[in-house]
């Protein structure tokens, strides 16, 4: 169980914080 959690983790958040950063990117891009 513990180890379902960290698979999660580790694969959630870089795409979580990878879709903010372009998202940050792409409004930067349209200003």
């Amino acid at each position: 169980m513990t180890k379902h959690i960290l698979y999660v983790m580790l694969t959630f958040f870089p795409n979580f914080f990878i879709s903010i950063i372009h998202l940050d990117v792409v409004q930067g891009f349209s200003i």
